[in-house]
C-alpha cells in the first residue's frame, strides 16, 4: 500500500513535523497594525511576525510576504529584515520542492545573518539547509550543517535546539538505512524532550521512532511507539497530531493484514480533520481512503472518495492533492477497464503536475521583474552621480583657463570619468548575461522536470518484470531507454487462458517517442478489452487502423509519418500453441530440433537450432501497399527459447573500431547464451551491450524480451 500518504512523521525537525494552523486572529491583528503603523522599522518587524505565522503552513502568501519584507528591508537597510526575508523565501521554495532555489536563499540568509546579525541567528538557516540536503540524499552535507548547529546549541546549553538536531541526525541515519545509529539519536532527542517536559516534541520523536520500526517491518514495535505518541496527543488535546496518528496506525494494521482496522483508523483521521476544517488534510484523508479501496479492488468506492478529494483540492487550489487524486482516479478507472475515463484522468494528472512548474515559473518571472526595478533605480542614481562628476569637471576646466597648472588635473578627472563609464557599462553587460543565463537555467530545469514527470507516467503504464503475469513462462526484460523517456515499449495481457506479449519501437525516441508509446499501450488495452478472441494479426490490423485514424494519416506528403514496428506473440496455456505476427520486427526462435511452419518462405534456418520468423514488411501506420498482418503458428515444446526485440541493440555503435554491432553478432550472442538461466541471459546481454558501447553514446532505445518454455 505504498501510495497511501503515510505521514509517519519522518519529519524534518526544524518544524513540528505536523501541519499546523495559523492563528487567524493574530494574523488579522498584524495586518491592522501594519495598516496603522507609520514607522518603517515597526512595519518590518510586523512583516517578520507575519512571515513566522504563515511559515506554519504551505501557502503562496509566504512568497508574497517574503518579497514585501525584502523590498522594505533593503530600502531601509534593515539587517534583521533582510536575513528573515531570505529565510522565508528559502522556506517557501522548500515547501514547493524547488530545492535549488531554496538552497540559494537559505545560503544567502545564513551568510547575511552570520556577517551582520549573530551566529545564533544564522543557525536557523543552517538547520533548514541541512534538511534540504537530507531530502536530496546529500548526507555528508546534511551532517555538516547539523553538527554546525549542534556545536552552537551545546555551547549555549540549548536543550530544545540539541533535541531537534539529534532527531534530524537520526533522520539522516534512517535515510541511509543505518537503523541502529538512527535509533540512538532518536532516543537522545526523546530523553532530552522528556527532561524538558516538552510533550509535543516528545510525541513527534515517538512517531519518528515508530516510523523507523515500520521501515524494518517490526510492526508490533512500531504500533507501540505510535500509540505512545497518541497518548500524549490525547493528553494535550492536539487534534492535528491525533489525525496523523490515526493515519499511521491504520497503515500499520494494513501491513499486518487487517484491512478493516486500517479503514476504521483512516475514517477516524478523516472525521478529526473535517472537524478541524483544514482542507488540505481533509483532501489527503479522502484520497488515502480512495487508495485503500483501490488496493482492495473496490474500485467504485475508490473513485467516490478520490472524486471527493479532487473536489476539495480544486476548490482550495491544492495542486499536490489535485495531482494525487487524479493519479488514483486514473488507476481505478484503468483497473475497471474504463479506458476512456482512465486516459482523461491520466491527462489531468500530467497537466496538474505541469501546472506546478508553470506557476513556479510565473513567480520567478515576477521576482526577476522586481529585481530589474531595483537595478533600474540603482542605475538612475549612478547616472546622477556621473552628472555631478561631469559638472565638477566643467568647473575645473574653467579654472584651468586661468591657471595652466589645473589643466592636468582636469584631464585626469575626465579620464577617471571615462573609466567609471566603461566600468558601469561592462558591469551592466555582465548583469544582462547573468540574467539570460539564469533564465536559460530555469527553462532547462522546467523542461527536465516535465520530462521526469512524463517518465513517471510512462513507468506507470509499463508493467514491471515481476508483474507481467503470474502465468508467464520464465522470462527477462532488458529495457534501456536512450533518454529519460523511451520510444520503445512492451505490453502484456492475459485473456481467457491466453497470454499476449508485444515489443514495439515507435517513431523517434525521447519525448516524441514516449507519446507514441503511451498511445500504443492505451490502444492495445482498448482493443483487447472489447474482444478477447483476437489473434496477434487481428490486433495489429486494428492497432494500425486506430493509429491512422487518430493521427489523420491519408498518405499525403505533408501527413505525419509517425507509427511503430512491433512483434506480438500469443501463447495458449492449455494447448501450448503459439501464434505470432510482426510489423517490420522479426521473432527469433531457438530449438534443438527441426520443425515445420505452415507459412512458406518465412523461416531462415541457421546453425545451432536458430530460426528467424520474418515479419510483414509494413509498419503500424499508413503504408502505400497495406495488407493484413500474417499469423504464424508453432507448437511449443519444453526448452524452446524465443526473443522479441527492437532494433536498438543491434544498431548500437561501439567496439574497437566504433562500428555498428549488427544483427549477425546479436543472433550469435543469443544462441551462445540460450542454454543459460533466464536471469543470467539478461545479465550477459546487458554486460555485453555496455562493454560494446564503451564511451560512445547510446544511439537508440533498447528493448529485448526472452521467454523460455
Amino acid at each position: 500500500m505504498c501510495r497511501v500518504v503515510s505521514i509517519v512523521l519522518f519529519a524534518i525537525f526544524s518544524f513540528t513535523g505536523i501541519c499546523q494552523k495559523i492563528d487567524s486572529i493574530k494574523v488579522e491583528k498584524i495586518y491592522q497594525q501594519i495598516a496603522q503603523s507609520k514607522q518603517d522599522s515597526s512595519i518590518i518587524r510586523l512583516y517578520i511576525e507575519l512571515g513566522k505565522e504563515y511559515g506554519k503552513i504551505k501557502s503562496d502568501s509566504n512568497y508574497v510576504i517574503a518579497n514585501k519584507l525584502l523590498k522594505l528591508s533593503e530600502k531601509f537597510d534593515h539587517k534583521v529584515g533582510i536575513g528573515s526575508a531570505y529565510h522565508f523565501l528559502g522556506n517557501y521554495y522548500y515547501d514547493n520542492s524547488n530545492y535549488e532555489e531554496a538552497l540559494k536563499y537559505l545560503h544567502k540568509s545564513y551568510d547575511f545573518r552570520e556577517e551582520f546579525i549573530s551566529h545564533r541567528s544564522a543557525v536557523n538557516s543552517s538547520m533548514m539547509i541541512g534538511n534540504i540536503y537530507n531530502t536530496k540524499g546529500d548526507y555528508e552535507k546534511a551532517y555538516e550543517q547539523y553538527f554546525r548547529c549542534l556545536e552552537v546549541y551545546e555551547s549555549e546549553n540549548d536543550s530544545s535546539g540539541m533535541s531537534m538536531v539529534y532527531s534530524n541526525i537520526g533522520l539522516v541515519y534512517q535515510s541511509r538505512k543505518q537503523y541502529e545509529a538512527a535509533e540512538e539519536y532518536y532516543f537522545k532527542g526523546l530523553e532530552m524532550d522528556t527532561l524538558m517536559g516538552s510533550k509535543k516534541q516528545a510525541a513527534i520523536v515517538l512517531n519518528n521512532i515508530g516510523g523507523l520500526y515500520e521501515l524494518q517491518e517490526k510492526y508490533d514495535t512500531a504500533l507501540f511507539y505510535f500509540q505512545k505518541a497518541m497518548d500524549i496527543y490525547i493528553e494535550i488535546d492536539y487534534k492535528g497530531g491525533l489525525a496523523h496518528g490515526y493515519n499511521n496506525i491504520g497503515i500499520i494494521h494494513y501491513y499486518k493484514g487487517n484491512p478493516e482496522k486500517c479503514l476504521a483508523y483512516f475514517v477516524k483521521s478523516l472525521m478529526i480533520r473535517e472537524s478541524e476544517g483544514n482542507n488540505m488534510d481533509v483532501s489527503q484523508s479522502l484520497n488515502n481512503i480512495g487508495v485503500f479501496h483501490m488496493y482492495e479492488e473496490n474500485f467504485d468506492l475508490a473513485i467516490e472518495y478520490s472524486l471527493r478529494s479532487l473536489k476539495i483540492a480544486k476548490e482550495s487550489g491544492l495542486r499536490e492533492e489535485i495531482s494525487e487524486a487524479n493519479l488514483n482516479l486514473y488507476e481505478s478507472y484503468n483497473n475497471k477497464t474504463e479506458y476512456k475515463k482512465a486516459v482523461e484522468y491520466l491527462l489531468a494528472y500530467s497537466q496538474s503536475k505541469d501546472s506546478l512548474y508553470s506557476e513556479k515559473s510565473e513567480k520567478l518571472i515576477e521576482e526577476m521583474s522586481a529585481k530589474y526595478d531595483i537595478e533600474k533605480k540603482q542605475k538612475t542614481l549612478e547616472l546622477k552621480d556621473i552628472e555631478i562628476q561631469q559638472q565638477n569637471a566643467d568647473l575645473s576646466a574653467k579654472v584651468a583657463e586661468q591657471k595652466m597648472f589645473f589643466v592636468g588635473i582636469g584631464a585626469l578627472v575626465l579620464l577617471i570619468i571615462f573609466f567609471i563609464y566603461w566600468f558601469v557599462e561592462k558591469k551592466k553587460s555582465h548583469q544582462n548575461l547573468e540574467i539570460q543565463k539564469h533564465k536559460i537555467e530555469e527553462k532547462n530545469t522546467e523542461i527536465m522536470d516535465s520530462i521526469n514527470y512524463a517518465k513517471r507516467i510512462q513507468n506507470a503504464l509499463l508493467q514491471s518484470e515481476q508483474h507481467v503475469s503470474d502465468n508467464f513462462p520464465p522470462h527477462f526484460i532488458l529495457f534501456k531507454p536512450k533518454d529519460v523517456v523511451s520510444g520503445d515499449f512492451y505490453w502484456a495481457a492475459e485473456k481467457q487462458g491466453k497470454l499476449y506479449l508485444a515489443v514495439a519501437d515507435c517513431t523517434g525516441h525521447g519525448v516524441p517517442g514516449a507519446f507514441m508509446s503511451m498511445l500504443g499501450i492505451a490502444f492495445l488495452n482498448e482493443i483487447t478489452a472489447k474482444d478477447t478472441a483476437l489473434t496477434p494479426g487481428d490486433i495489429l490490423d486494428q492497432l494500425r487502423e486506430k493509429i491512422i485514424k487518430e493521427l489523420n494519416q491519408t498518405g499525403k506528403i505533408e501527413d505525419s509519418k509517425d507509427g511503430m514496428d512491433i512483434s506480438m506473440v500469443q501463447i495458449d496455456l492449455k494447448t501450448k500453441k503459439m501464434v505470432w505476427a510482426g510489423a517490420n520486427n522479426s521473432l527469433y526462435f531457438i530449438r534443438q530440433s527441426e520443425f515445420d511452419l505452415e507459412s512458406e518462405d518465412k523461416i531462415v534456418t541457421g546453425s545451432n537450432g536458430f530460426y528467424e520468423i520474418k515479419p510483414n514488411s509494413q509498419p503500424i501506420g499508413f503504408y502505400d501497399n497495406m495488407k493484413p498482418f500474417t499469423n504464424h503458428e508453432i507448437e511449443l515444446t519444453k526448452g524452446d527459447m524465443m526473443y522479441l526485440f527492437t532494433d536498438g541493440y543491434p544498431d548500437q555503435f561501439g567496439g574497437i573500431k566504433g562500428k555498428k554491432l549488427k544483427y549477425r553478432v546479436f543472433k550469435e550472442l543469443l544462441v551462445k547464451n540460450s542454454q543459460e538461466e533466464i536471469e543470467m541471459q539478461k545479465l550477459l546481454l546487458s554486460k555485453f551491450f555496455q562493454n560494446w558501447r564503451g564511451e560512445m553514446s547510446q544511439v537508440d532505445d533498447v528493448c529485448v524480451i526472452g521467454l523460455k518454455l
